[in-house]
């Protein structure tokens, strides 16, 4: 039970809206952790094609150099080449499925992310209410203690005035506030404690 509100704690973090946002999150970091995976791939069959293409270049210069114009084409490296064009063709499609599997996800994170705060809204609306419930609870509350007071005061003049019939001196009553209406007793006590530097 929240102590400031009354309210039970288990309705202070939106459980639904909660629960999907952490499911979303949690499947789009694995999907991002393939494609960064991917990614690593991709660089790394992009430098070995590189390499390829270089070595195969160099081997076409010393040919032209030994052979002349009757250049022999590399086999195994040209094979090396078709491989890694393959590899890096099918890597990007990869990636490409991938990044088209994480925008729903994301999407359903940012949708996930407004019901959260929409239902937190709502959630404090409600505590909003709690409190001016209390409140009222509260003023209602002061009503009876004011009638109290007031009832009491006068048994106090009754006594003074029947003490004076008796050849007495009337005792003295506790300054403060008498009769009045709420809100100006609640005015007046609020300025009390005002003073005392109470609040």
């Amino acid at each position: 039970m929240d102590e400031t509100t009354g309210m039970s704690s288990r309705l202070a973090h939106p459980q639904e809206a909660t629960a999907s946002l952490v499911s979303s999150l949690s499947s789009l970091a694995k999907l991002m952790a393939d494609e960064a995976l991917v990614e690593e791939k991709i660089q790394a069959s992009q430098d070995a094609l590189a390499a390829v293409k270089k070595r195969i270049s160099e081997s076409l210069v010393q040919s032209y150099i030994t052979h002349g114009a009757n250049i022999d084409m590399p086999e195994d490296l040209m094979s090396q080449e078709q491989y890694y064009e393959r590899l890096l063709l099918a890597l990007q499609e990869m990636k490409r499925d991938l990044a088209q599997r994480m925008r729903p996800l994301e999407l359903q994170i940012v949708e996930a992310n407004r019901a959260y705060l929409r239902e937190s809204f709502d959630l404090n609306i409600r505590k909003l209410a709690h409190c001016l419930e209390r409140i009222d609870e509260k003023t209602l509350a002061c009503r009876q203690h004011l009638d109290e007071y007031n009832r009491i005061w006068s048994e106090l003049q009754s006594v003074n005035e029947r003490l004076v019939q008796l050849g007495a001196s009337p005792l003295d009553l506790p300054a403060g506030p008498t009769g009045g209406d709420l809100g100006e007793m609640i005015r007046l006590r609020l300025e009390h404690l005002r003073s005392m530097g109470k609040i």
